[in-house]
């Protein structure tokens, strides 16, 4: 979508190119862009829906409404074109023999304010999940980078702990695109898949 205001990062370097100190300072940034970026989504989202939905903020239902929206203005690049993501019959057909598609660069800027806005829900909704980061290991796939401690599996004993980085997830969740099987549930059964690794 053409006027969708993005957040600029304040880094212009990979994550694992990050010192300790910049770590700590993009962590900090992040945290405190989080209520703007939810209050922005929230007002484009409502602005896509036509009702207003500031009263669904942090419960469940909201994640089917900002996945809708989401799904309606993602676009791809494949070939140096950028294409809507909907405008094509034979999706399938078209896309599953191209390793080379991804998402235009407006639409990763939301997965990442979704990404953001999910990891807050979590965090608002369970006292036992919070924001985080971590500096080693530096080969870590997510290290430096903000993401959910606090998650644990049972299955193990002791229960295994895990980590969440919530615009990964999403990405994840997004990439369903690709091969047409994406729902507008993808995001509300991610929020749900990991609630049972939230200790009682």
């Amino acid at each position: 979508m053409k006027n969708y205001y993005v957040l600029e990062l304040p880094y212009n370097k990979s994550f694992f190119e990050f010192t300790s100190a910049e770590a700590k300072q993009f962590f900090e940034w992040y945290q405190e862009k989080i209520p703007e970026r939810v209050a922005y989504l929230f007002m484009v989202c409502s602005n896509f829906h036509g009702v207003d939905l500031t009263k669904t903020i942090y419960n469940k239902q909201s994640l089917i409404y900002l996945w809708e929206w989401f799904l309606n203005v993602a676009k791809i690049k494949r070939s140096n074109r950028i294409t809507s993501l909907l405008s094509f019959e034979n999706f399938n057909e078209e896309f599953s023999k191209d390793d080379s598609i991804k998402f235009d660069e407006k639409t990763e800027y939301i997965i990442r304010d979704i990404g953001m806005y999910l990891g807050e829900m979590f965090v608002r909704n369970y006292n036992q999940i919070n924001w985080s980061f971590y500096t080693e290991p530096i080969t870590d796939f997510f290290v430096n980078q903000p993401l959910l401690l606090g998650f644990e599996d049972p299955s193990f004993t002791p229960p295994f702990k895990m980590v969440f980085e919530p615009i990964h997830m999403v990405g994840v969740k997004a990439a369903n695109l690709f091969d047409g099987t994406s729902k507008k549930t993808d995001l509300l059964n991610l929020y749900i898949q990991w609630e049972q690794y939230i200790p009682k």
